[in-house]
């Protein structure tokens, strides 16, 4: 009873003492990037960002986009973490909470600009749905999907994308998924853009019962789902989803 009374006085106090679209004042906007990454020598590197000072981001999605970027850094109070390569998620969000009173956005950082660009602005949806209905709302529901239309609507999508890109992101816009990994059209346009796209080819371009090599393992490509595709691990004989658009090098023998 104590701790729901202390945590509702928490929320009591920060919607009284700050602004509609943010629980930190603006010198706690900071961006981090994560070890291993950028040089850091496994410490982690933070610093004020502003629009005009985005030299921990342009590394990543250059000075364009980290511009965009460090505005939205600014104007919602987010700690901003660049993360290494995650298998599971491109990034994520976390909301204010009484251990941690700002809000919090993750991006992998092995993603090319216009991917990460596009999962940063995934998560600033879940921020301001976050700020408007606090838990009240699923996740990926149609309130978020109002708040990530919105701030595709308003980029000018010409100065931060290829046409090609912005060609498909006006259906995308259209036909928002809980995820980008769910819009196939998407995920290939932006694979176009890694640097090693010239290298492997997609789970999805293989011949049913092909053998491929995915992280050091063996596997033979199965049947297609919706968005994944069966593939059976050759070692365990398990069956693994694989996402149409994962990379593989595809073997004749073994």
């Amino acid at each position: 009873m104590f701790f729901q009374f202390w945590q509702s006085s928490f929320w009591r106090f920060l919607s009284l003492h700050a602004p509609p679209t943010t629980v930190v004042s603006e010198e706690k906007a900071k961006v981090v990037i994560a070890p291993n990454l950028a040089n850091t020598n496994n410490l982690l590197k933070t610093m004020p960002l502003t629009s005009s000072d985005n030299k921990l981001l342009s590394p990543f999605v250059g000075p364009v986009i980290g511009s965009c970027i460090a505005s939205f850094v600014q104007e919602h109070g987010v700690k901003l973490i660049i993360k290494r390569e995650r298998i599971t998620k491109a990034g994520d969000y976390t909301h204010p909470h009484p251990g941690q009173p700002f809000h919090k956005i993750t991006v992998n950082g092995n993603l090319n600009q216009y991917a990460f660009f596009i999962t940063f602005i995934h998560e600033v949806a879940h921020l301001r749905t976050w700020n408007i209905n606090k838990g009240r709302v699923l996740p990926h529901g149609k309130e978020w999907k109002r708040e990530y239309y919105m701030l595709l609507k308003d980029i000018n999508c010409a100065l931060y994308f290829p046409q090609d890109i912005c060609e498909v992101l006006s259906y995308h816009m259209e036909h928002i998924k809980s995820s980008s990994a769910y819009d196939i059209a998407l995920m290939k346009v932006l694979k176009k853009y890694d640097q090693n796209s010239e290298k492997g080819h997609t789970v999805g371009d293989l011949l049913p019962n092909a053998k491929f090599l995915y992280k050091d393992r063996h596997f033979v490509r199965g049947e297609k789902l919706r968005t994944r595709i069966k593939c059976q691990c050759i070692s365990d004989k398990r069956i693994y989803l694989f996402h149409q658009m994962a990379t593989v090098e595809a073997i004749s023998n073994l």
